[in-house]
């Protein structure tokens, strides 16, 4: 065997003697933190989706697409804005 591969297994021989089985609060706070993360992922592709379909049923008139734009761009900043006091409440309770 190499030296790399030596040194590779070593390594990982080192981190599986210091890690640990998580503590029960431990699992539920990453549990918890992972179903956060799919639900903002999902919101986020929802509302693409959603815009998109809404642009590709736009008609080709010129002052609705302009209305449609709007509405669009004042939609998606509510979302940003939601997922931003989401976050600050959460780091202000200490959840996060």
């Amino acid at each position: 065997m190499s030296n790399r591969i030596k040194s590779m297994i070593n390594s990982i021989r080192n981190l599986l003697a210091l890690s640990s089985k998580p503590t029960r609060d431990e699992f539920w706070l990453l549990f918890k933190i992972v179903l956060a993360g799919l639900f903002i992922v999902g919101i986020y592709a929802f509302t693409i989706q959603i815009i998109s379909l809404a642009l590709e049923t736009l008609p080709q008139n010129p002052i609705l697409s302009a209305i449609a734009g709007q509405i669009i761009v004042l939609i998606i900043t509510i979302i940003i804005m939601i997922v931003l006091i989401i976050f600050y409440y959460g780091r202000r309770k200490g959840k996060w």
